[in-house]
């Protein structure tokens, strides 16, 4: 009887700790170069950024949940022309992309600690975090592309991901929080199916990805 009542005590203040969150955002993700055309010139394309999240507070000061997240993954490279004997045409450079995976998701787990920023005690509440996720990539279109034709070098994309999290909240409400949040990480993708050689292909990205959003308490 005694723990029945100490349960129906401590409800209150256990429902009030843990909280569930959700939140949307966007942004801009720098990438670091892919490394997969090896010709001179080859230099990372930065891409747009959007995630979603479902997270947990666990009292005021930690966080975990999910993340599912979607970008890009290209190259530019320089396929270089010389000029021809005889002809009069200047020497050109011709661009093209090399996808690497378009779009390319990520289904990652985090956990967030929460430092309380003061601002004379009084509100809105204002909070620094820092953290850490881990999670696995997947596309299923991994190709190279130029401006005349398709070609399909590999069947899917897989890999983890594995990084830092950064962010700020302000909260505008007791239930609406603006966030900004930059993730710095590390992605390790292995290409299967390859029709080059028929063989696989493993590549390791530096990225950071930089965006706000909106998180709702529920």
């Amino acid at each position: 009887m005694k723990y029945l009542l100490l349960s129906l005590l401590l409800a209150p203040s256990l429902a009030a700790a843990q909280r569930v969150n959700i939140g949307a955002s966007g942004g801009y993700e720098f990438m670091g170069n892919a490394g997969f055309v090896n010709k001179y010139g080859e230099r990372a394309r930065n891409s747009y950024y959007v995630s979603g999240t479902l997270s947990l507070s666990l009292g005021k000061s930690f966080e975990i949940g999910e993340c599912v997240s979607m970008r890009r993954v290209a190259s530019q490279v320089v396929a270089t022309n010389s000029k021809l004997p005889g002809h009069r045409a200047p020497f050109k450079n011709n661009y093209f992309t090399a996808h690497y995976a378009n779009p390319l998701f990520c289904f990652s787990f985090f956990a967030n600690k929460y430092f309380l920023i003061r601002h004379f005690n009084e509100k809105p509440v204002q909070k620094f975090y820092t953290g850490l996720h881990l999670g696995l990539l997947l596309s299923e279109n991994a190709m190279a592309k130029d401006d005349s034709n398709n070609v399909k070098m590999y069947n899917d994309a897989k890999g983890f991901n594995a990084g830092l999290q950064l962010g700020y909240l302000l909260e505008l409400s007791p239930t609406v929080s603006f966030t900004l949040e930059a993730t710095p990480g590390y992605y390790l993708i292995k290409y299967t199916g390859g029709s080059l050689n028929n063989t696989d292909f493993k590549s390791a990205i530096i990225n950071l990805p930089v965006s706000a959003g909106i998180r709702i308490n529920i």
